[in-house]
């Protein structure tokens, strides 16, 4: 027995040896070097040999191990061993980093990890990335510099095709994104850099909650009535307060509101409530504002002044897509999408029941940015009212058209809003259906989160052709809801006063020279292995 004990043993110390040395490699190199894998089979399989090797033994010392007065040297054995087997399990979960570049790229700006250091909640940062995607393993990266940061952030990373429940679980529909949760708080971020994720954590972790006030008085629907159901539950998981507000009894937007919406007015509003809206605006306000076809707002000409053309006349589309939808030429299946966060990765077809044209005017004005956010198929017409003659009357303004034709100029009279001799009054062509600007507020800065980071001050205003898209019925429609909810996500998203540096492409410098990396490759992947080989054959050859 003592002789078996003396020629296992060193074997058992050898496996254990080589289980520590692949989880210090995995501490320093990351789980995905080849010499770590391979210490660790080597461990296992020379552990195995061992155990099978002691089994007589083993099963006397477990079997028997009351009756036996002195083990001997057996249970020191099993005792070192099961403490080297924990560190190098502890190593190996636990890994240590460290950036050899010059210009830090393998860490976290200093803006990133000043903002992080006034994160006081524990924040989930969860990426929905496909096996074989392309950024998998740049998020995977992404997660561990993130958590060597702050014990603060927990990640997980998962296949949405492989684990559907899991992204059902987790409110994610799409993939090649990132969810930032903490309690009922969370963000969808698509644009994997680290400015987007930073933000994202500071807003989820915000406990103030955007709020979104709804516009009355004008025959809008309120957002506690039926026809409103659906955006407001919408709302309510994307954690948004929803109140409202008549600007003719109040001076001014309340300063609670983070968003403004005016959806399907029946009449327009008063000059004192075009006034208050521009200025809710001016500091920085957030608008949406979902108008119908031959009803005028009043806001006319304060979008064009910022840059946004409202046509009027309702849009008839004889497009392919939208006569596959069976639904008549009037509810449109928008064909085009202009290139914004709002659209990016929709993966189905957005329908406007009834529209009118929404563009951003020729000449862009100074300090904006926009696009046109929805477009019609290439045979979309503007329809107006036929004469006796059955001709176009030309009453509704056309695209373009001087402010005194606009329709919400004085002694303008809108015709119905439905009317059945209504015919085409342009050519066939493409009709942008909304439209959104986004531009910086002078000001001192806005406002401050409870850890003390100010938020950036710009106005962001979207115009809608259509506000059926917003009511129950129409916002499940196709690809409605999707559209609808990154739509209130960006008008109400918060961006910080962080200043990210630039991304240096011109490529990465290690501190180290060539001799250095030699001689880090011939320690770790040589140096190393052959000692602990060595060590494990000397204690073997003295245990004969």
């Amino acid at each position: 027995m003592q002789a078996s004990t003396g020629r296992n043993f060193p074997l058992l110390f050898l496996a254990l040896l080589l289980f520590l040395a692949g989880g210090l490699l995995t501490t320093l190199a990351g789980t995905q070097a080849y010499l770590a894998r391979i210490l660790l089979l080597a461990g296992a399989a020379v552990l195995a040999l061992t155990l099978l090797r002691m089994g007589t033994m083993l099963r006397f010392v477990f079997l028997r191990f009351r009756s036996v007065a002195e083990p001997g040297p057996t249970l020191n054995w099993i005792l070192t061993g099961a403490i080297l087997l924990v560190a190098a399990g502890v190593l190996g979960q636990q890994v240590v980093r460290f950036d050899m570049t010059k210009r830090r790229s393998n860490e976290l700006s200093a803006t990133s990890r000043e903002a992080l250091a006034t994160v006081s909640r524990d924040v989930e940062l969860i990426g929905a990335f496909r096996d074989n995607a392309p950024l998998r393993d740049t998020v995977r990266e992404m997660f561990a510099v993130y958590r060597a940061q702050s014990r603060k952030l927990q990640t997980r990373l998962f296949d949405p095709d492989r684990e559907p429940d899991l992204a059902r679980q987790y409110g994610i529909d799409r993939a090649n994104v990132i969810l930032v949760r903490t309690g009922d708080a969370r963000e969808i971020v698509d644009e994997i850099e680290e400015p987007a994720v930073t933000q994202a954590i500071l807003r989820v972790e915000d406990p103030r909650r955007p709020s979104v006030c709804f516009v009355l008085g004008h025959g809008e629907v309120a957002p506690d009535r039926q026809p409103l159901n659906r955006i407001r539950h919408i709302m309510k998981e994307g954690g948004l307060q929803i109140e409202s507000v008549r600007l003719g009894e109040v001076v001014d937007v309340p300063e609670s509101a983070t968003v403004l919406v005016i959806a399907g007015p029946r009449t327009r509003l008063t000059p004192g409530e075009v006034q208050a809206v521009d200025r809710f605006l001016t500091r920085g306000g957030r608008l949406l504002l979902a108008v119908e076809p031959n009803l005028p707002t009043g806001l006319e000409p304060l979008l064009e002044r910022w840059g946004i053309v409202v046509d009027g006349r309702r849009v008839r589309d004889d497009s392919p897509l939208t006569q596959s939808l069976g639904l008549g030429s009037e509810t449109i299946a928008v064909a085009q999408v202009g290139e914004h966060p709002i659209t990016r990765g929709l993966t189905s077809v957005v329908v406007l029941a009834g529209a009118t044209g929404v563009r951003l005017a020729d000449r862009a004005v100074a300090g904006t940015s926009g696009t046109d956010l929805l477009k019609s198929g290439p045979r979309a017409v503007f329809l107006e009212p036929a004469d006796a003659a059955g001709q176009p009357a030309g009453s509704p303004p056309r695209v373009g058209a001087p402010d005194s034709t606009w329709l919400g100029a004085p002694g303008y009279t809108a015709p119905p809003a439905r009317q059945e001799n209504l015919v085409p009054a342009t050519e066939p062509a493409t009709c942008s259906l909304a439209a959104v600007l986004e531009w910086d507020v002078p000001s001192g800065g806005g406002k401050p989160t409870p850890e003390g980071v100010p938020e950036k001050p710009h106005a962001r205003l979207v115009v809608l052709g259509d506000s059926d898209v917003l009511r129950d019925g129409t916002i499940d429609l196709y690809g409605n809801n999707a559209f609808v909810g990154r739509l209130f996500g960006w008008l109400s998203e918060r961006d910080f006063l962080l200043r990210f540096p630039p991304p240096d492409r011109a490529g990465t410098p290690l501190k180290v020279e060539l001799a250095g990396l030699r001689t880090t490759f011939l320690i770790v992947q040589i140096v190393l292995p052959l000692i602990l080989y060595l060590s494990g054959f000397i204690l073997w050859v003295r245990r004969r």
